[in-house]
């Protein structure tokens, strides 16, 4: 439900990640979007979806702590693709993938999913509306194919600004469902 309208200018976007567990091997990873309009539920394995044109590389050395949030490589060319596609309307939904870009060895990292954790699962944040006088900001929290938050703080003309946080009733959520990050070969679903 990311409520960013058709066309809109993205001014950056980027999604905050939680670590469940420590690993220090070095990441080499690509970020792109799925290529739909409104992204179906995430119920199988989400690489064979036609991917965004536009993608990021997101190379991280040292690894990544337990309980540590990390954000990704600045991902707007690919929220801004996604937005100005034809079918697009305010309430659709995003998917990406996170794929390995030359990882060596068997390096893989797990990350807090909606199921585990409301407060750790995957944070959506997308700053928009470069033609306003301010941009609006517009985080959402969903890692997931179920429930998911949105924290939206709507914009107004005094300098402060109302935040609401609404759940989209759906089936329990799937605990094997999320973002995980892996090497092509190793089901994490």
């Amino acid at each position: 439900s990311v409520t960013i309208g058709n066309g809109e200018t993205i001014v950056s976007a980027k999604i905050t990640l939680t670590a469940d567990g420590t690993n220090t091997d070095d990441f080499h990873l690509k970020i792109y979007g799925i290529d739909e309009d409104d992204t179906a539920d995430l119920s199988s394995d989400p690489t064979g979806r036609t991917k965004t044109t536009a993608s990021v590389d997101w190379d991280k050395t040292g690894g990544f702590s337990d309980e540590v949030e990390y954000d990704t490589a600045d991902i707007t060319t690919i929220v801004q693709e996604i937005v100005d596609r034809g079918g697009w309307s305010s309430g659709n939904d995003m998917g990406f993938l996170i794929l390995n870009d030359g990882t060596t060895g068997n390096n893989r990292k797990q990350f807090y999913d909606y199921s585990e954790s409301t407060t750790k699962c995957a944070l959506l944040t997308i700053v928009y509306g470069a033609d306003s006088p301010s941009p609006s900001l517009s985080p959402s929290a969903s890692a997931s194919p179920s429930a998911s938050p949105s924290r939206s703080p709507s914009a107004s003309a005094s300098p402060s600004s109302s935040v609401s946080l609404s759940l989209s009733p759906s089936p329990s959520p799937d605990p094997d469902m999320g973002i995980r990050v892996s090497k092509i070969g190793f089901d994490v679903l």
